[in-house]
Formats: C-alpha cells, structure tokens, sequence
C-alpha cells in the first residue's frame, strides 16, 4: 500500500458517472426563460423604456430553443442512452501507458466481450484505437 505522502502527490481520481438528463425537458425550460424575457422586454420597448434590441435577441434564443428542442425530439435517444460500439480508453489515473479495448455487440465467433490490455501504442496503431485481439 502507497504512503499517505504519495497518495497525496498522486492521487487516483476516477471521473464520476454521467448524469442522466432529459435533453428535451432543459430546452424547453431554457426556451421558456427565453420567451418570458421576450415579453419583459417586447413591454419595455413598447412603453419606450428600451429599444427593440434586447427584444429581438430574446425573440433569436426562442427560436434557437424550439429548433434545438425539434432537433432533440428527431434524435429519439434518450441523453443517457449507451453507445452500442466499441468504446476504449486510453491510459487511466494510476495506469498511465496501458490502453484497455473493451467490445460490446460484436458479431464475431469468440469476440464479443474481449478485453485487451497492454502498452499504449504510440503510433496510431493497435488496441486503443477500438480493434479487439
């Protein structure tokens, strides 16, 4: 077991897991903020109290928001949905210079499932770059 100087010097972190978000849901409420601000502003221009300016940019984010809102209803996917290719990783914390290739979904006879292991190759070639042994 490592010291508690090295652990401190070199800690081991380890990215948490992806949160789960309804991509549809935060465009809607971002469009939603867009729209009210249209209707304070679009007030405001029309008392005189400001120009038409920040109106029309308001106007500009509710259309961006419904486009992307239509965009993320055409994708179907949820956000957290799993790729179903082949994901690698290259090079952890603590296992610098070892790249792992894991499969999932292969199609070929002993493949799907297989885990290579081994030095990082340095010139494109290999493991890491989601071919399986």
């Amino acid at each position: 077991m490592p010291s508690l100087l090295d652990q401190l010097l070199h800690p081991e972190r380890t990215p948490p897991a992806p949160v789960a978000v309804d991509l549809r849901r935060v465009l809607l409420v971002g469009t939603a903020v867009w729209l009210s601000a249209l209707g304070v502003t679009a007030v405001l221009a029309w008392t005189g109290a400001a120009t038409w300016t920040p109106a029309i940019v308001c106007a500009t984010g509710v259309v961006i928001g419904l486009g992307a809102t239509a965009w993320a209803r055409g994708r179907g996917a949820p956000a957290s949905a799993p790729a179903a290719a082949s994901t690698g990783t290259a090079g952890t914390a603590g296992t610098a210079g070892t790249a792992t290739t894991t499969t999932a979904g292969a199609t070929g006879a002993g493949t799907a499932g297989a885990t290579t292991s081994g030095p990082a190759p340095t010139d494109g070639t290999g493991p890491a770059h989601g071919t399986t042994a």
